[in-house]
């Protein structure tokens, strides 16, 4: 989250991508400032499932 602008989430044992995320984070990032804002903790959170 800190590097790219997309995240790809992997779906079943096939390893098929099932989502595209992408990160709405300003560049350059910094990451008290991410970790401070609650899309992080949304995609966190989704990560998790």
């Amino acid at each position: 989250m800190f590097l790219a602008e997309r995240l790809l989430m992997i779906k079943g044992s096939s390893a098929n991508i099932g989502e595209v995320l992408d990160l709405s984070f300003a560049c350059p990032r910094v990451r008290v400032r991410i970790m401070e804002a609650w899309q992080y903790y949304k995609l966190c959170d989704y990560r998790s499932c």
